[in-house]
């Protein structure tokens, strides 16, 4: 497309417009929203940038961000997500601090600053032996705080660990513990929707 009213024109009847990010930028979502059926998902197709930018797309309202370098299938199963409307970043181009109040999110939970470190590389889809690398610790150690992680949030998974990193504080009760409306949450994480996720 040559320009941002001809991508419109062509996503009539669409249930998910994949702008170019050049094409994006250009105008603004509301006025994208005004001239798109109601349940049109808008998502960004981008080349990797700054480490914050996909989730400031997130935040403006866009409903997914997809870096160029991301394979078929993996791009096929972020659409699969937007469709049944989760919000879609890969785990690659998660900066966790870049989401307002994630420390003292974390610290009110009792968290020690190891624990607070693990969580944030969880988040990211690292894994056990990834992060022990990374920390110059043994794998039976980071198992070890991950299973704490997991008793202080009050969660089962990774996926519902990062979810507590990566939603806004809007979005989770009051109680430590407490999983979040994911419906209003700023991205649902899934394994299986990204390449860049550790196992």
């Amino acid at each position: 497309m040559s320009n941002l009213n001809e991508a419109v024109a062509e996503a009539e009847g669409a249930t998910l417009l994949l702008l170019d990010y050049e094409l994006a930028v250009t105008g603004s979502l509301e006025w994208l929203r005004s001239l798109l059926p109601k349940q049109t998902k808008i998502a960004v197709y981008s080349a990797p940038g700054a480490p914050d930018e996909a989730m400031r797309w997130l935040h403006q309202g866009y409903d997914g961000y997809l870096p160029r370098t991301m394979s078929a299938p993996a791009i096929a199963c972020a659409v699969q997500l937007m469709l049944r409307g989760e919000r879609f970043v890969p785990s690659i181009a998660i900066s966790a601090k870049a989401v307002p109040g994630v420390e003292v999110r974390m610290s009110d939970c009792g968290l020690s600053p190891r624990q607070r470190e693990i969580l944030t590389m969880v988040a990211t889809g690292a894994s056990n032996k990834h992060i022990a690398r990374t920390l110059v610790v043994e794998e039976v150690t980071v198992k070890s705080h991950v299973k704490a992680i997991f008793r202080k949030l009050g969660v089962r998974s990774r996926t519902e660990a990062a979810r507590f990193v990566l939603a806004p504080a809007h979005t989770w009760n009051a109680v430590p513990g407490s999983l979040p409306n994911t419906s209003s949450a700023a991205v649902a994480v899934r394994a299986a929707a990204s390449p860049y996720l550790a196992r």
